[in-house]
């Protein structure tokens, strides 16, 4: 009784089996892996996306990262803000100097320039790329500001106000200092005093009394504009 029992359960199970594997539309479907998804703004679309869902999130990356790479980049870039000045209309390509070391007031803002500026390998003092200079108070009376100081050969260069002329010393619109020939006659309107180191000054031009007849410096002044401040361009 007990073998035919077990007989029949036997043969139910194997009849289930059997029904399973050839009458159902049953599927047993795995969880795909995710698959690996390149994305790139600037070439076709990946071969290894696979999956409709990739498929989806895929072009979704793809057109937004393509829309970006197609927009415009703009920058705001800082441009200086010039106020022009007067010049003389002299012969002005007389550019004198004198040595740093005669700036001897610690308590001076002339003082701080003394101190923080460079020698180049002409002798010149310099900050940044900057000459340091003297200039008359018909252009400013503060040690700092900056010029723009464009010569009639073209020739550009930037400078800051390393001192102050004495208006004693220039004319009646304290825009220079009269340099005079051997005769006592005039001959060039020094606007520009450089501030140098003379132990390093070319020797030519400490023979000459002027460094014009260094390259960059050579030139009558056709230009004089204060760097009063910024303006941002944008560019793209």
């Amino acid at each position: 009784m007990k073998t035919a029992k077990l007989i029949s359960i036997t043969f139910a199970v194997i009849i289930l089996v059997i029904y399973t594997v050839f009458y159902t539309d049953t599927e047993v479907v795995a969880e795909p892996a995710v698959p690996v998804i390149k994305i790139s703004p600037v070439t076709e679309k990946d071969t290894y996306v696979k999956s409709g869902q990739a498929e989806y999130y895929y072009n979704t990356f793809y057109t937004a990262l393509r829309e970006k790479s197609e927009k415009p980049i703009t920058f705001k870039i800082p441009e200086p803000v010039y106020e022009e000045f007067e010049v003389p209309y002299h012969n002005s390509d007389f550019k004198a100097y004198m040595s740093f070391k005669k700036i001897t007031d610690k308590t001076a803002p002339q003082w701080h320039y003394r101190q923080n500026a460079w020698t180049d390998s002409n002798g010149l003092r310099r900050v940044g790329d900057d000459y340091l200079v003297a200039m008359g108070t018909y252009y400013t009376e503060n040690v700092g500001e900056r010029f723009r100081i464009t010569l009639d050969t073209g020739n550009v260069f930037t400078v800051t106000i390393g001192d102050i002329k004495n208006p004693a010393h220039t004319d009646r619109y304290n825009m220079y200092t009269s340099v005079k020939d051997n005769y006592g006659n005039f001959y060039s309107a020094n606007v520009i005093e450089f501030i140098v180191d003379t132990d390093k000054l070319d020797s030519y031009a400490k023979k000459l009394g002027t460094v014009s007849c260094l390259d960059g410096l050579d030139g009558n002044i056709e230009k004089v504009e204060k760097i009063v401040g910024n303006k941002t361009k944008e560019t793209a």
